[in-house]
């Protein structure tokens, strides 16, 4: 799960720092505070936070509060779409990443976080 993490928290300082640039995606975002909830079913479970100042870095274990975004996968395929190897979409569409989100907005944040390149977090 370490690698997992890692790969993760190089996603969150990626958009931390488009965000911290963009007062365009600052204005879009704006007043949003989510919880996002990885859980990994080989390997057990971390969270993200995201509010004004932009993404925390990961957490090991359970959120303390319900989680506006959860997803769920194996450390193999969200490793592989973190690090480009394998599509987003066809990890969704095929079921190896489930994602549950109580908005579209939180979606939204979501295909920012796994983008695999600074240009499409634009």
């Amino acid at each position: 799960m370490d690698k997992t993490i890692s790969l993760v928290n190089e996603k969150v300082e990626m958009f931390n720092q488009l965000y911290n640039s963009s007062e365009k995606l600052q204005k879009h975002l704006s007043g949003l505070e989510r919880i996002i909830h990885i859980q990994l079913e080989d390997a057990g479970s971390f969270y993200l936070s995201f509010g004004k100042e932009g993404l925390s870095k990961a957490v090991t274990g359970e959120p303390e509060q319900e989680a506006h975004i959860t997803i769920i996968s194996t450390t193999e395929t969200l490793n592989n779409v973190l690090t480009g190897k394998e599509k987003k979409m066809k990890a969704i569409v095929t079921k190896k990443i489930k994602l549950k989100a109580k908005k579209l907005k939180d979606l939204l944040l979501l295909k920012k976080l796994l983008s695999t390149k600074l240009e499409d977090l634009k």
